[in-house]
């Protein structure tokens, strides 16, 4: 049981991480394109 919860919990953070990643990433577009 505890293997399981852990196990859903680093997907969890795996998702908010992902989450993460493209917010950057988005914003990153944002800059390049009102840069150019």
């Amino acid at each position: 049981m505890y293997h399981i919860y852990r196990f859903s919990l680093s997907l969890s953070k795996r998702k908010k991480g992902l989450q993460l990643l493209s917010q950057v990433h988005k914003l990153d577009l944002i800059r390049t394109v009102h840069q150019n």
